[in-house]
């Protein structure tokens, strides 16, 4: 900021010494003062504070129930006939019953909510009356504070639609399968009988895909050598790669495995083994936890610094 302070003096300067040379009153001109005021607002930026940036330095006001079973068993006296009926979406957004008809209190800014209604959603409510509550911010964002703010729908965290079939396909698993082991028509039939025995998940490894249309028939299990050869638009060459392909499979398929299963352990909280880990702790910058466990540790559990801030990353 000095430099640029510097840079807009300088300016000035150079104008009024220009004006004293030649003997002019224009040291208090307004034309003078309007380009001072024109070259500071475009030069001079207040920069961004902590909390524009998303990091966050609040600790939990309540940290024993910083961890969301604690917050569940507070709710064993909720009574039945209250509308919400979820407690654990309601201890899920950070809230813990206070044991007094429907009265919940957030255990990181000490918010306190009562008087539910059918069809209240406990995320919306809390970001509603604790815009900067940090535990709303780390879980749902600041876009999501902002749209509670101006009354937009908000249906189910704007979580990206499923991905189609077709899309599955283009995927590095599909793709695998379609190198090695087998036709593209028996690696989309394998995805769907997938989905369908998954409520349309498409969580699949190359394994599972692999394994679908394996024993039921010989014709199921198609290697690329023996389609191309009832092909008549397939050479000798296309054959030969084919098979050296098929030679390395097991070697391939393993590595795949492995790595399939390295991406999945980086990218799951170590506390709670479920969510995904997408909180930064600083200021180490490990990533070790979800917005659920996160706010209980006070040390980084990879290498025991203290923890002094958080901030919450958007895995792509």
């Amino acid at each position: 900021m000095t430099g640029y302070n510097a840079t807009v003096g300088g300016i000035l300067l150079q104008e009024l010494c220009y004006h004293h040379h030649h003997r002019t009153a224009l040291l208090f001109d307004n034309t003078l003062v309007e380009k001072a005021s024109f070259l500071a607002k475009r030069i001079v930026k207040k920069p961004m504070s902590d909390a524009e940036l998303g990091i966050n330095y609040d600790t939990p006001k309540f940290p024993n129930y910083a961890v969301i079973d604690k917050r569940i068993q507070s709710f064993k006296p909720w009574p039945e006939y209250l509308p919400i009926k979820d407690i654990r979406l309601l201890a899920e957004a950070g809230l813990v019953y206070t044991g007094v008809g429907d009265s919940v209190r957030c255990y990181h800014c000490g918010g306190g909510l009562r008087n539910w209604e059918f069809g209240d959603d406990p995320w919306q409510e809390h970001a509603k009356w604790y815009p900067s509550c940090a535990h709303v911010l780390l879980s749902k964002a600041k876009w999501y504070v902002d749209a509670v703010a101006r009354g937009d729908v908000i249906r189910d965290d704007k979580k990206p639609p499923s991905p189609t079939v077709s899309e599955l396909l283009d995927g590095a698993i599909a793709q695998s399968c379609i190198r090695t082991f087998f036709e593209k028509p028996l690696v989309e039939r394998a995805i769907r009988i997938y989905m369908g025995r998954n409520n349309g998940s498409a969580g699949f490894s190359s394994q599972d895909l692999c394994e679908i249309p394996a024993p039921a028939t010989n014709n199921n299990r198609l290697p690329k050598n023996n389609a191309s050869t009832a092909s008549s638009t397939t050479t000798q060459k296309d054959d030969d790669k084919a098979e050296n392909l098929d030679n390395d499979d097991p070697k391939e398929l393993n590595r795949l495995m492995k790595e399939n299963e390295r991406l999945k352990s980086d990218m799951t909280c170590k506390i709670c083994l479920d969510n995904t880990a997408n909180i930064v702790l600083l200021p180490c910058g490990h990533i070790p936890g979800c917005p659920q466990c996160t706010p209980a540790l006070q040390n980084c559990p990879i290498c025991r610094v203290v923890v002094k801030g958080t901030v919450r990353v958007w895995r792509v």
